[in-house]
């Protein structure tokens, strides 16, 4: 058997195989080490008990890195925008502020 290498990545699940289908597991993606196949390693919250899957997984997974790469696209460009509007305001000429308003206003 090849070992496999968790990659940090978890995600929500639920049902257990041996629990049930009410029960909240953790799914980690891993990697295998020989093949470099990805999958899943599944993990009840209930009984602690794990098991490996592989195939549609990496289909999710590469889903996954798709949401991942569209959300850091999104906040980049709002970081963007902010550090604009901040060199815009900076940049600005400074109002005159006075006790009484300007003639013709």
């Amino acid at each position: 058997m090849s070992l496999v290498d968790q990659t940090g990545r978890a995600r929500r699940g639920h049902g257990c195989r041996w629990c049930g289908t009410s029960v909240e597991t953790v799914v980690f993606e891993v990697r295998d080490r020989d093949s470099g196949g990805i999958g899943s390693e599944v993990m009840c919250c209930t009984c602690g008990k794990h098991q490996f899957r592989w195939g549609w997984e990496k289909q999710f997974w590469a889903e996954e890195t798709r949401k991942e790469i569209a959300r850091g696209l999104v906040i980049a460009h709002w970081l963007a925008a902010q550090i604009v509007r901040l060199a815009e305001r900076a940049l600005a000429p400074p109002e005159q502020l006075g006790l009484f308003p300007a003639v013709g206003e």
